[in-house]
């Protein structure tokens, strides 16, 4: 029997807070799609509009191994 997810889609995208990361947030949230954000900014400078039930944020700098584990 196959299990079914709240979430049929899930994405990470690093680089999320700004730019295309965070248009790419923007769409997989419009879409529905649960979304793990990484970005080097904390989390009280991602923009509002980034900002969902349905986004977690991480702040951690992907470029440095020791930030990401």
């Amino acid at each position: 029997m196959a299990m079914s997810a709240p979430f049929p889609h899930a994405l990470v995208i690093t680089g999320g807070a700004s730019g295309i990361g965070g248009a790419c947030v923007q769409e997989a949230l419009g879409r529905g799609w649960l979304v793990v954000s990484c970005d080097v900014l904390p989390m009280d400078r991602i923009p509002e509009g980034l900002q969902h039930e349905h986004a977690i944020h991480v702040q951690a700098d992907v470029r440095d191994a020791s930030s990401v584990r």
